[in-house]
């Protein structure tokens, strides 16, 4: 969040998210995405940092496999494992895994390992 000031690192994602909106670019809209939920998530607002989210998966999701929406399913996987969403998480945590298995990405693969281990996903229906 912009050197440690929220309200101005929103304020220039929102500006990069309507550019990118007008300009029909869906990575830069991502990207613009995450930074949002990233300063959700400074705040402690789960729930506008998941919408971020969950707004990344749906730009990217028609683009073919990236790194992006990959980690970003991992970001929902654990963001939903952390509010106790079980059955989310774990759907989360297997297209996350999915992406990471089609591009090779051992480190993403591994995190996926990590997070099906956690207390909340062993515990979880």
């Amino acid at each position: 969040a912009r050197a440690g000031d929220p309200a101005a690192g929103r304020a220039d994602a929102l500006r990069a998210r309507r550019w990118f909106v007008a300009n029909d670019d869906l990575v830069g809209l991502g990207a613009a995405e995450v930074a949002l939920a990233a300063i959700a998530l400074t705040e402690a607002d789960t729930a506008t940092a998941r919408a971020h989210l969950e707004a990344v998966v749906s730009a990217l999701g028609n683009l073919g496999s990236s790194h992006q929406e990959a980690w970003t399913l991992t970001a929902l996987a654990t963001i939903s494992a952390e509010q106790e969403e079980a059955v989310a998480a774990r759907r989360w945590l297997r297209l996350a895994r999915r992406q990471f298995e089609l591009l090779g990405v051992d480190a993403g693969c591994r995190r996926c390992d990590e997070l099906e281990l956690t207390k909340e996903l062993q515990s979880g229906v």
